[in-house]
Parts: C-alpha cells; sequence; structure tokens
C-alpha cells in the first residue's frame, strides 16, 4: 500500500501528540515529505455534551466490539463481522478514518476504525488507529487494549509500543511504561522520544546512572530536552533546581501591602464556585465563575457575574444566561476582558449541551451588564477572552475569543463576530493575549507533552505556528486527579503574560519534577520569550516549596507596566500528604519577580490550608475549577481565587499593593541619577 505525501503527513500528524517528536521524524525522513500549511481543522463536539450522552455516543461508535481482558474481542455484529475487505477497500476505510482523526472528528474516526476491526479483525492499522482515537477521547483502558491486541499480531512495530507506553504514562504506571519504551528501543536504538522518556522515568526513580545516559543519548540523536530535567539529572538534587523567595530580594521590595480578602460570589449561600476570571482597573472591575446555585444536579451549573464600581470592596452579583436560554442549561467557562482605550467590559460563557457561546458588555460607569450576544453556536469548550489595540489602527480595539473549535474576534466592541476560524488539530486551553502593537498570541495544551503557540500579526485573519513553547516531562488526562492530593482534576493548560513595554513574552504551566516514593512533586515552570515566540528560553521553576516538597499547580501570571511579573497558583507546600487522600490541604500563593522570573517573593494569601473535600462537583467527586485570575493595575495587583474556607468553594479576591516603582526609558529603576555608571559598558 502506497500513500501520497499528504495522506501520510495526515497520518502520521493524528500520532505527533502521542509520540512527540517521533511521528515528525518519520514524515521527514522516512517519507521526504514536509507539511505544508497549517492544516487546521476544528474539533467534533463529542468531547462537551453531557456525560450519559457522550458514554451512549462512545458506545455505539465501538458497538460490535468487547474489550476484555486487556484485548479487543469481535461480539456479534450483523453480517460486517469478520467479513474481510479487500486490500483496496480495506484502504479507503483506513484512509478515511485516519482523515477524520487528523481533521480532529475523533467520534467519527472512532467509528471508522471500529469497523476497520470489525469488517478485518487482523488489520493491525486498525487496531493501531482504533487505540489512538480511544486515546485522543481518553479512554485509556480501551486505547490500551487496542494496542496490544496490535501488538499481538505486530510485536515488533515500534511506534504501537510507543503508544502503549504514551497510555501508561498516562496512567501513571511508570514501571511499566519504562519497560515499554525499553522495548522500543530494542527495535529502534535511534529513537530519540523512547531515550528521553526513558531518561525522565530513570530520573524520576531516582536512578541517576541511568537517567544521564538515557539523557546523553536523546541529546546526541537531536531531542529536545526539558533543562529542569536536565539540570536535576545532571546536579543529582531534584530540589536544588528550584527557585522560589530569595532573601536578597525583600529589601528591593520594601515591603508588600496585602488587604483583606473580599467575597465576591454571594456571601452567605453555601454554593459551589469555582473558575473565576477578572478584569478591570480603578475603581470599575467585573468578575465571573461558574455558579452552582439554581437546584437541579447535572446541567444546574450556571454563568455567575458580579461588578465592582468602588475598587473590588463590595460587588454586585448576578447569574449571565445566554440569549434564548432556558435557565437550567449548563453555562459554564467564564471569561472576561476590559479595554482602557475604551473602558469597556466584557464577561462571557460558554452554554454546554448544545448551547452557544456568548458575551454580554458593561458600558465604562454602567453597573449592570448589556444583553448577552450570541459569538458561536454548537459545542464549545475551555474559552478565554481578551481585548486589545488593533495591528493596523491603534485607535481601534480588536476583541478576541479562542476555545477548543476556533477563534472569533469582533472589531465593534463585542456585537458582531466573524466566522470561527479553526486552530489546531488536536488541543484545549487556548489562552489569548495581546501584544502592545495588536500581535494576537495563543497558548495551548496538545493533550500530551507538548506546549504550543499561535500567533497573529494581523488581527486574527492568519495564523502562524503552532510553535512549540515547552516539552513537558509528565503527562495526564484532562480529568486525572492522580499527580496531587485530593481527588479533583489538574489540567494541564498553559497560560501566557505579555510585558506591555516591548512584547516579551511568559508562559507558565505545571509538570512534574521528581517522584519520591510513588509521589509526584508538581512545580510551576516559567520560559520567556523575546522575539515574539519564535525561540523560548529553557523553563525554570517558579516556586519555592518545604521539605518534604509540596504540589504547586494551575498558575495564573500577569506582567505590568514597569515589567514586574505576578503569579498566583494552588499549593499544597504546608501539608505533608499523600497524592491518593481524598482531603487534599491545599492553599493559594501569590508571587512577584522583579528581575523578569530569575527571582521571585512568595505570598500565602490562604491564612490556612483549605480542604479539597469540601469543594464537590455535582457530578460527584470534587472539583477546584482549572485556572485562578490575577489584574495588574499600576502598582496594585488584584488576584481571584476559589478556596472552601467557609464550608463550600467560594470566589474571593484581594488587592495587594506594591511599592511604587518610576521607570525610565531606558529601564533604570531608580531616579537617584548620582548611583548610575559615568559611562555605559
Amino acid at each position: 500500500m502506497r500513500l501520497s505525501c499528504t495522506e501520510l503527513v495526515g497520518y502520521w500528524r493524528h500520532l505527533g501528540p502521542v509520540l512527540g517528536c517521533w511521528g515528525w521524524v518519520s514524515v521527514l525522513l522516512v517519507t521526504g515529505c514536509v507539511p505544508k500549511g497549517d492544516h487546521l481543522a476544528p474539533t467534533d463536539s463529542s468531547v462537551v455534551t453531557g456525560p450519559a450522552q457522550r458514554s451512549a455516543e462512545r458506545a455505539e461508535a465501538w458497538s460490535g466490539l468487547r474489550f476484555t481482558n486487556g484485548r479487543v474481542l469481535l461480539e456479534d455484529a450483523g453480517s460486517e463481522a469478520g467479513a474481510n475487505l479487500s486490500e483496496v477497500d480495506l484502504r479507503q476505510e483506513l484512509e478515511e478514518a485516519n482523515r477524520l482523526l487528523g481533521g480532529g472528528q475523533r467520534l467519527e474516526a472512532l467509528r471508522g476504525f471500529a469497523r476497520v476491526v470489525r469488517t478485518s479483525p487482523d488489520s493491525v492499522a486498525g487496531l493501531d488507529g482504533l487505540g489512538v482515537a480511544l486515546l485522543r477521547l481518553r479512554e485509556t483502558g480501551k486505547a490500551e487494549a487496542a494496542f496490544r491486541t496490535a501488538l499481538d499480531q505486530a510485536p515488533d512495530r515500534p511506534e504501537i509500543h510507543a503508544h502503549l507506553a504514551a497510555v501508561l504514562e498516562r496512567q501513571g504506571r511508570w514501571v511499566e511504561a519504562e519497560e515499554r519504551w525499553q522495548r522500543v528501543l530494542s527495535i529502534d536504538s535511534g529513537s530519540g522520544t523512547a531515550n528521553l522518556r526513558l531518561a525522565t522515568l530513570a530520573h524520576w526513580r531516582g536512578d541517576s546512572a541511568a537517567a544521564r545516559e538515557f539523557l546523553s543519548r536523546a541529546r546526541f540523536l537531536g531531542e529536545l530536552v526539558p533543562a529542569v530535567l536536565a539540570a536535576a539529572i545532571e546536579v543529582g538534587d531534584p530540589v536544588a533546581v528550584k527557585g522560589g523567595a530569595r532573601d536578597d530580594l525583600a529589601p528591593r521590595l520594601g515591603g508588600i501591602i496585602l488587604h483583606a480578602p473580599v467575597r465576591v460570589d454571594p456571601g452567605g449561600q453555601m454554593n459551589q464556585a469555582n473558575e473565576p476570571s477578572m478584569a478591570g482597573a480603578g475603581s470599575e472591575w467585573v468578575a465571573a465563575w461558574n455558579d452552582e446555585r439554581r437546584p437541579g444536579g447535572v446541567g444546574a451549573w450556571s454563568l455567575g457575574a458580579a461588578i465592582s464600581l468602588d475598587g473590588g470592596l463590595t460587588w454586585s452579583d448576578s447569574l449571565l444566561d445566554p440569549p434564548g436560554a432556558l435557565p437550567e442549561n449548563f453555562q459554564a467557562d467564564p471569561m472576561t476582558a476590559y479595554d482602557p482605550r475604551t473602558g469597556n467590559f466584557w464577561v462571557g460563557g460558554i452554554g454546554f449541551f448544545g448551547g452557544p457561546v456568548y458575551v454580554a458588555r458593561k458600558a465604562p460607569g454602567a453597573a449592570t451588564f448589556e444583553p448577552p450576544v450570541e459569538v458561536s453556536t454548537g459545542a464549545a469548550d475551555k474559552g478565554w477572552m481578551v481585548a486589545g489595540r488593533s495591528p493596523s489602527n491603534p485607535n481601534s480595539t480588536l476583541l478576541y475569543v479562542a476555545y477548543d473549535r476556533g477563534l472569533q474576534v469582533s472589531d465593534d466592541l463585542g456585537q458582531t463576530w466573524s466566522a470561527v476560524r479553526p486552530l489546531a488539530l488536536e488541543g484545549t486551553g487556548y489562552h489569548p493575549r495581546v501584544g502592545p502593537q495588536g500581535e494576537l498570541y495563543l497558548s495551548y495544551w496538545d493533550f500530551d507533552l507538548g506546549v504550543w503557540m499561535y500567533r497573529s500579526l494581523d488581527g486574527g485573519q492568519t495564523l502562524q505556528g503552532p510553535q512549540r513553547i515547552a516539552t513537558r516531562m509528565d503527562t495526564w488526562g484532562p480529568q486525572d486527579s492522580s499527580r496531587a492530593p485530593g481527588s479533583f482534576r489538574v489540567a494541564n493548560l498553559s497560560f501566557l503574560a505579555v510585558d506591555p513595554r516591548n512584547g516579551d513574552l511568559f508562559c507558565a504551566y505545571h509538570d512534574t519534577t521528581q517522584v519520591i516514593g510513588g509521589q509526584s512533586d508538581l512545580d510551576i515552570y516559567l520560559t520567556q520569550s523575546r522575539d515574539g515566540g519564535d525561540t523560548w528560553s529553557p523553563a525554570v521553576i517558579l516556586n519555592g516549596d518545604l521539605d518534604p516538597p509540596g504540589d504547586q499547580f494551575l498558575p495564573w501570571i500577569e506582567v505590568d507596566e514597569a515589567g514586574r511579573l505576578h503569579a498566583v497558583f494552588f499549593d499544597s507546600r504546608h501539608t505533608p500528604q499523600m497524592d491518593d487522600v481524598e482531603h487534599g490541604m491545599i492553599d493559594v500563593y501569590y508571587a512577584v519577580s522583579l528581575d523578569r522570573g530569575q527571582s521571585w517573593t512568595e505570598v500565602r494569601l490562604t491564612a490556612q490550608s483549605f480542604d479539597s473535600a469540601d469543594a464537590i462537583w455535582e457530578v460527584g467527586g470534587q472539583f477546584l475549577g482549572d485556572y485562578l485570575g490575577a489584574v495588574t493595575d499600576g502598582d496594585t495587583v488584584r488576584v481571584i481565587y476559589p478556596t472552601t474556607e467557609s464550608g463550600d468553594l467560594d470566589i474571593w479576591t484581594r488587592r495587594i499593593d506594591l511599592p511604587s516603582r518610576e521607570i525610565f526609558a531606558d529601564d533604570f529603576e531608580s531616579g537617584n541619577t548620582s548611583a548610575w555608571p559615568s559611562s555605559t559598558p
């Protein structure tokens, strides 16, 4: 069977997020084909329907197949079962399933691969594709069964062993994953990906000699090595490479004023609230969050929205439903934006179960929101919003909304919106930021080891990229709770910030630094770019910690007009605890850096650790949400975050005042000219 370059690139591209560089090295070196263009396509809607509907759709898609004892078996599926296809028909079926998967239509691709396996149960490509489709839908157990069944028939296929190793890593089965990567190397000794993964796994189990050996081989083979991993392996002590608070930084700060916390969601109500977002400046602020005050179980979440006209001291709140929606619809994923040029504010959200993406504007000085506007229809997930100047006109504002299906733009302050501009084939958490000249940046996670970014220099009309920001050392599914104490999920999202003075970019994300006695140690990583995202510095650890180390995760990052960096994140350092405890004791931390992230001063925002078990999701289990927030306003920072200090998960905000700093165009930080050197080196 011979495929065209376009077909081969499409096939390998859908394997890229599973194998990292493996698929692309195969495309370039084995086929000689070079991918052209961005190959952007929207994802299907299966990932954002209700849990019961999603389960039913997937069961229908793999109907005729049984996943038993770690293998895929045939059931009676009518006349198709076991009816071997001709070589031509099999090729066409596989090409179509791969096309669907490459276009992000995961559920349809799953149906296609399942049909191939039903009709040609000996098809290794069909079983492997079935596993990849299942893995994309986070059905890791069934994906494992598909890969193992494929390996029963083709035990020397390194790419299938690598797929299985990726599944085992996501499940935290690191010993088995290490054995599987060793099998990959026994077949293909030139796999840089396998050497890098083995270096990581050896480092986590404390075998420094093996880690150094695999790291050296990965480098020789040209693999991109995470800087913290290399430093930890070469130094021999992962804790030694952590950053965090520095004693010599405190005198430079001259003191931080931490104001009392203010509750944003309605006080006195015992309802869950999470995933806060906030925007504003001066006396006017808006906030939004997921709100569970309406009764009704699944589908009872609403979009809480609040306005403060007194600098965040008091808040008036409401529930903001999308246009035409029934109250029982499920609204979530709050997002906010502020435009300093016009003084306008926006709050938005997503109506799940087929509802729209929608946005409501608040005019300057207004105490209420205008009626919400529909941005798009159809399924969407994990949206954020940002406002900024147009790259072609500094006196014009563009408003952007980004989510898993694509990007939309408004040039009339949110009244009308462009068509959906599709984003990556596979990714989530598209976080939009606007630079000082109107540049648009979007960071996202590819569901595997990649942190990526798109860039637009023409107001979102065209997108450049994606460009890799960083390579993670660990990955897990979006619903996974195994790497931190408590049973809430810790999604692998990334967050961007842009220096308003010069357009420098900063990206923060969390990752596993080390594994101690089977317990993951999560930390916040920071990387930066001075050339618009073309190249990125080696990622370094932002946070401090205690001994034994806790977990730091879900960071939000900002850069103010003086170039100071600000971060807020969840932290478990104050309670020694195992990853599998039900009652995860968590804090919220704020950190500030005056030297572009080289050193930080940290402030604990919670008076005492709060219990994650009090954050109950209506479908069962715990849910802290997937993000916090922070906004800079001159020498003031306002952070917003959820805690269970009141007995359930509520939204709080705190104002933090920093010492005033006069910044000159040449970036000197002091007005004392006598302290300046007589000559410039």
